[in-house]
């Protein structure tokens, strides 16, 4: 069993690698529906929670599963968000990406930004709710000391309302520019 950062680490970098051969243009639209996507889970899942709660007329916000149920719900809409800015071209920034080295570069460390967002919110709700998924023999607790450095700094924890706000506001004018 490989410690969480280094999947972390893997996943992340494979949305590198995707950034590569998408191109930012793509990958900057992906990167304004993620953060769109963690404002919205940050601002109203617990409304949601709640909701999801009382239409369905039993207690998923208590009980013993009510981490794992917690957990699943979160990252579903996570990655049912994620998933669908990946499909098509569903918020294309214009332009085409620039050509040789600097182009390249860009496009990677977009994916690595969006790796980070969406494998950093990920392994944020996993934290939030005590790892759940343990119980599946997907992982082992204790974190390492670097596992626990890298919590406290994941998406969710360091980007605030207001910054989430500013970021895909900003992402948004640039995206309707001429």
């Amino acid at each position: 069993m490989i410690p969480i950062e280094v999947l972390w680490g893997t996943l992340t970098a494979s949305f590198g690698f995707i950034g590569l051969a998408r191109g930012y243009p793509r990958e900057l639209g992906v990167t304004t529906v993620v953060l769109a996507a963690i404002l919205i889970l940050k601002q109203f899942g617990e409304t949601l929670l709640n909701l999801i709660n009382d239409q369905l007329g039993f207690q998923i916000l208590q009980g013993p599963n009510s981490d794992l149920i917690q957990f699943l719900i979160y990252d579903a809409i996570f990655l049912a968000i994620v998933f669908a800015s990946y499909a098509g071209e569903t918020l294309t920034f214009k332009g085409r990406p620039m050509r040789g080295y600097v182009g390249s570069l860009i496009s990677l460390t977009n994916g690595l930004i969006n790796g980070y967002l969406v494998n950093g919110t990920a392994w944020y709700y996993m934290d939030r709710y005590h790892y759940p998924i343990q119980q599946w023999g997907l992982f082992q607790p204790p974190l390492t000391s670097l596992a626990q450095e890298i919590v406290q700094y994941l998406p969710p924890r360091v980007l605030s309302i207001t910054m989430l706000i500013g970021l895909v506001g900003l992402l948004l004018v640039l995206r309707v520019r001429k």
